[in-house]
């Protein structure tokens, strides 16, 4: 049995080449002792991007990401001796960009004296996006439920937002979420009301905000403040409004962000910032559901307000009764006394 290194042009001429050009998987035949392509099939090229051509000659730990290369290196050593599987891995495409892919590997054969590995790479692309969109979903239900939890067991405004924000970063992909609330004074601040999520400790003496007339006002945060509009950061290290916290931003693993104005009815104004540790991080399925939480976190503040402004009212007038009664008490005590004394 040998290996036909037959041109893509050249239609096949036998049963083995007819699999070997027309497989829906993406092979590469190898040198098993140095890991070099010796041939690749069309299905091979559209996923590479690279010609047959450019692939002949290069080496397999070429083909991934550098991350990856030690684990390529490693792995393929011990696919010599028998047939084996391998996930988690990249492909990194002519573009620079990566492609996920799981692997099938041949043991090594003998062909025309050339020991030979065949590894079958699988595009896993679209199902880790259904994956991915189907997380997005499990994630939405549960927040919706921790919010609504929250909700009906609201207390107090911080411990609304503290649990909306727990809600949104418990077993998600989103590594932070806070509520800025907007202050006036000196600087127009942004007072963080709430926050949770693996990454925060990014809080710590953050600099926000929403005055149009200081760098710090000029993020995501104080520009969603201010025009009350949504604000998407698609990449902290490349976006112009991010640059005073890009360090910060690369320190702690933060890629992408994004803000969404909250309203209390005829109060406070602030926003709901959500961040991720991917870049283009955010779906409009997933927005949906942070504008619904940062609706339902001005609603939650506005009953909060409304609750705690009766609770000031009941006070004030039990206050007002005690008075007036010590008051009738004081002014009838004398009149009691005075006809006793009759």
């Amino acid at each position: 049995m040998t290996l036909n290194r037959v041109p893509h042009s050249i239609e096949p001429r036998s049963l083995y080449e007819l699999a070997w050009t027309y497989a829906p998987g993406s092979m590469f035949a190898f040198d098993a002792a140095t890991g070099n392509v010796i041939d690749a099939n069309p299905a091979a090229e559209a996923l590479s991007a690279y010609s047959r051509e450019e692939l002949l000659g290069s080496n397999i730990v070429q083909m991934h990401p550098e991350a990856e290369r030690e684990r390529v290196r490693a792995e393929f050593l011990k696919a010599e001796q028998q047939p084996s599987h391998h996930a988690g891995y990249h492909i990194q495409r002519k573009d620079g960009r990566c492609a996920p892919v799981t692997i099938s590997s041949s043991k090594s054969v003998a062909l025309d004296g050339q020991p030979v590995v065949v590894g079958v790479y699988f595009d896993i692309s679209e199902i880790e996006r259904r994956e991915h969109r189907l997380a997005i979903k499990r994630w939405a239900i549960a927040a919706y439920a921790g919010a609504a939890m929250a909700l009906w067991q609201r207390h107090t405004a911080e411990s609304l937002v503290e649990a909306i924000c727990e809600a949104i970063t418990r077993e998600s992909v989103y590594m932070l979420a806070w509520v800025g609330i907007a202050e006036d004074g000196p600087g127009k601040p942004v007072r963080v009301a709430a926050a949770a999520g693996s990454a925060v400790s990014y809080m710590d003496g953050l600099q926000q905000s929403w005055s149009k007339d200081v760098p710090f006002g000029q993020g995501p945060t104080g520009i969603c403040i201010r025009t009350r509009q949504l604000q998407i950061v698609e990449d902290t290290q490349t976006s112009p409004v991010y640059s005073p916290w890009r360090e910060r931003a690369r320190q702690f693993g933060v890629r992408s962000s994004v803000a969404i104005p909250l309203v209390a009815n005829g109060g406070s104004r602030g926003a709901l910032n959500v961040y991720s540790a991917h870049p283009n991080a955010f779906e409009p399925a997933a927005i949906q559901v942070f504008q619904h939480l940062a609706d339902q976190i001005g609603h939650g503040l506005h009953a909060i307000e409304q609750e705690r402004l009766l609770l000031a009212e009941r006070e004030r007038l039990a206050r007002t009764e005690r008075q007036l009664t010590d008051a009738l008490s004081a002014m009838v005590a004398p009149i009691v006394t005075a006809m006793e004394m009759r």
